[in-house]
């Protein structure tokens, strides 16, 4: 257990610390983190639906609409109605939301790689670990089972 917790606590100081870094980048450039994580989830082909939003983000209806209106009001999104089905609402990053996006990420990346450059670590092989575990962390989602809560 205390490798598990080892690789917790290490996991949320680098989410910690990218994500501060991230902030600040974002805020020079008047975005939030919130709304950073909107355009994460769109991209410029054909778009999804509001709710599928929702579900990938795991927030409310409300705080999607409201992260989505000033995305749009800014002109980094575009949202527009299904013809046949009028209750759809769809969304698409505009070339500047894309570029803005890539913009914010090739800073992570930087700073990453930057962090990184005296590591010979397998890359790789690590990304693979960490892709096994948001698989599994997944799947407790879609099963809506909640088996880590701690005992009472």
């Amino acid at each position: 257990m205390n490798e598990i917790k080892k690789f917790e606590e290490s996991l949320r100081s680098v989410n910690r610390t990218i994500n501060y870094l991230t902030r600040v980048f974002l805020a020079e450039r008047g975005l939030s983190m919130s709304r950073f994580r909107v355009l994460l989830h769109l991209d410029t082909g054909q778009g999804i639906n509001m709710s599928r939003l929702q579900t990938h983000m795991l927030l409310a209806s409300a705080t999607i609409t409201g992260l989505v209106d000033s995305l749009v009001g800014d002109g980094l999104v575009v949202r527009w109605r299904d013809d046949e089905d009028r209750r759809m609402v769809y969304l698409r990053l505009t070339e500047a939301g894309a570029a803005v996006r890539e913009e914010v990420l090739e800073f992570r990346r930087c700073c990453l790689s930057d962090a990184l450059v005296e590591i010979p670590a397998d890359l790789d092989r690590v990304s693979e670990i960490l892709t096994v575990v948001h698989a599994g962390l997944k799947k407790q989602i879609v099963q809506s089972v909640i088996s880590c809560r701690p005992a009472e």
